[in-house]
């Protein structure tokens, strides 16, 4: 019984990371270039536990629990046009390039970009967004910007500066941080140019949760934690009786 006290309350952890993570997808559902967090769980070795005196079986045995884990899905969001010069969304692999105050790169999907009064292009977290010669400049006076689908940014006749795209060998190990997500150092990765990166100039890529399936895993993972916890219930109330039982006979 103590061993599936043990066992029953890990499922019932196991339960609630889940929860939490379907939580946050919802959340972030219509937070453009959002890429939902999906779970695994993999049974880990959780100690020994010792046999219980009078009960059959070997004198120890070897806990089990699950452990959750957390990975970021690559799947591609829908397209939305906005009509914004100034908003980018990639067709196809890849990240743009920001740079924050403590000079860390930041990758993100979230292509929602604006000018400072000096011309930079920034993220909407402020970050300066980065082409393949640094942060990009454009001419205050110099009109309209158009970028192709290669990452040229051209104002009038005069190319300013190139919209760079990055991608990575594995990008499910990559860390979220504010506005998107860094490489983990746990798991190094080097992040390679996009020769051609299919930008799209004046749309956004919406985030690739759906709604209903993070509502239908949260109905199941709800469902899940009332049994495990009704199975807690009955075993803490066979473990009173046992040990009512044992008090009477040995008094």
């Amino acid at each position: 019984m103590i061993q599936g006290i043990h066992n029953t309350a890990a499922a019932i952890e196991a339960m609630q990371r889940w929860n939490d993570v379907i939580a946050r997808n919802i959340s972030a559902a219509s937070s453009p270039g959002y890429k939902k967090e999906v779970v695994s769980f993999e049974g880990v070795a959780a100690g020994i536990i010792d046999r219980v005196q009078g009960e059959e079986g070997p004198e120890e045995i070897e806990r089990i629990k699950p452990e959750v884990s957390g990975t970021v899905s690559t799947g591609v969001g829908q397209l939305r046009h906005t009509g914004d010069p100034m908003e980018f969304a990639i067709q196809g692999r890849g990240f743009f390039r920001l740079q924050r105050p403590d000079g860390q790169y930041v990758y993100t999907r979230d292509g929602q970009f604006h000018l400072s009064p000096s011309g930079e292009l920034l993220s909407k977290q402020g970050f300066p967004v980065m082409g393949e010669n640094g942060t990009i400049q454009l001419l205050i006076d110099g009109g309209r910007p158009v970028i192709d689908t290669e990452g040229r940014i051209w104002q009038g006749d005069q190319e300013v500066g190139v919209l760079s795209v990055y991608d990575f060998n594995d990008p499910r190990l990559l860390k979220r941080t504010t506005g998107g997500f860094v490489v983990d150092p746990e798991t190094p990765q080097f992040p390679e140019s996009v020769e051609f990166p299919n930008i799209q100039q004046g749309y956004i890529e919406m985030s690739n949760v759906s709604p209903v399936r993070e509502m239908v895993d949260l109905i199941a993972v709800s469902n899940a934690l009332q049994a495990n916890q009704k199975v807690i219930q009955s075993l803490d109330e066979l473990t009173g009786r046992a040990v009512q039982v044992l008090g009477n006979t040995t008094a």
